[in-house]
């Protein structure tokens, strides 16, 4: 219970009333009402040896001046007897309200805060509409300044044939995907050598009970005769330090990240993959390539180097981007959504953290006490079946 003066003393002492940016619900247990508090002042009190000056919320009470709640008991350790009746202040100076038997409100200031940050969230959201679209039904991306190449190491090498098989259930959505991307111009039919098989495979299932398709290719034969690119990956741990330094986050994630980069044109040939329907080139990079995400961090790093670690980072398809004020992280989180728009990448809707309170990124979450690894991987590992091998009394993954 907080500390209150009467509406009638405060008119009386013509104290100046402070506003409240938002009003607060307050049930008196003298009345058993709900009332407001729409206003506070600051006075000097001095009572029984108490002085200093001490904030009051200003509220309807009648037959009462004031009413000194269980923060100023608390903070002064007053002991009260009834029999005999007395009153003990054990200190004159307030103390730090802490310890086990107190708890923290949010105030009414955080939740103006919270207000203000959800409208930005909203505005966010709405500008970045033309982001979010579908990758699936996008045109084909255009070639930029990093495209994905394939370095064979023996560009005559024969793989062994096998053909593409699609569950009886899948067909459906195969047929769709198949549709949409030959008309998209990512993918053409084509003649050639040494076709991969494409592997469709159901992904899990929506909210809705919905089957979902991930299409992946086979490339181990092509991947042990493709020279690896070294493109080493950022370091995790800088990029956490780098947003936890930080008051305001927002994280993105890339929608179909490999689909929106172009194979280099001379490349496009060792593409060849067998499907249910025939053979195909793709003219985006594939699932399954061996240097998929060096390409992928090249091209971050690229079209994003003026920014990195000044305000943002990347991870391969996540975009973190931090601040210190609400006015900058509005202008950096534009910033951001400029040059995608430029090189024409698109975000999922529904992982996009706007003013995230508590940020998910890299199997850690980030919040205002700090870094810890996210609870649903470790107990993924935690929770990880096992069993023991006969004879050898070791445990292994079953």
């Amino acid at each position: 219970m907080a500390d209150f003066l009467s509406t009638t003393i405060v008119d009386q002492l013509q104290l100046e009333r402070e506003i409240l940016a938002k009003p607060l619900p307050v049930q008196l247990a003298v009345h058993g009402s709900r009332t407001k508090v729409n206003c506070c002042t600051t006075v000097e009190l001095e009572y029984q040896g108490i002085k200093g000056k001490r904030r009051f919320d200003i509220a309807n009470l009648d037959h009462y001046d004031a009413i000194l709640g269980t923060p100023f008991l608390f903070q002064h350790k007053v002991a009260i007897a009834f029999n005999p009746s007395r009153i003990v202040i054990g200190s004159t100076e307030p103390e730090v309200i802490k310890g086990i038997e107190t708890s923290v409100i949010v105030s009414a200031a955080v939740e103006v805060l919270e207000d203000e940050l959800e409208k930005l969230r909203k505005e966010l959201r709405k500008e970045a509409t033309d982001l979010c679209a579908d990758a699936d039904h996008t045109e084909l991306p255009p070639l930029r300044i990093v495209n994905h190449h394939i370095p064979l190491m023996d560009d005559k090498k024969i793989y062994p044939y096998r053909p593409a098989k699609c569950p009886d259930a899948l067909k459906t959505l195969w047929q769709a995907k198949k549709d949409r991307y030959l008309a998209s111009g990512r993918w053409r039919i084509a003649t050639g050598r040494n076709a991969i098989p494409i592997l469709l495979i159901p992904k899990p299932p929506r909210e809705d009970g919905q089957l979902r398709l991930r299409a992946t290719f086979d490339k181990r034969p092509e991947n042990e005769n493709t020279y690896k690119l070294a493109s080493p990956l950022p370091d995790i741990d800088t990029i956490l330090r780098n947003v936890a330094r930080h008051v305001y986050w927002t994280g993105l994630d890339g929608n179909k990240a490999y689909e929106q980069i172009r194979i280099e044109p001379e490349d496009v040939w060792k593409t060849l993959f067998t499907t249910p329907d025939g053979t195909m080139e793709s003219l985006v990079l594939q699932q399954g390539d061996c240097n998929g995400p060096a390409t992928y961090q090249t091209l971050m790093n690229q079209i994003f180097a003026p920014y990195i670690g000044v305000f943002m980072d990347v991870y391969l398809d996540d975009i973190i981007i931090y601040s210190d004020t609400i006015e900058d992280h509005m202008k950096h989180v534009r910033m951001v959504f400029d040059v995608l728009r430029r090189e024409k990448l698109y975000l999922s809707a529904e992982k996009m953290q706007f003013f995230a309170r508590k940020l998910k990124i890299l199997g850690h979450v980030i919040d205002k006490e700090g870094i810890a690894m996210d609870p649903h991987k470790v107990d993924k590992i935690a929770n990880w079946k096992h069993q023991i091998a006969k004879g050898s009394g070791s445990p292994w993954q079953s």
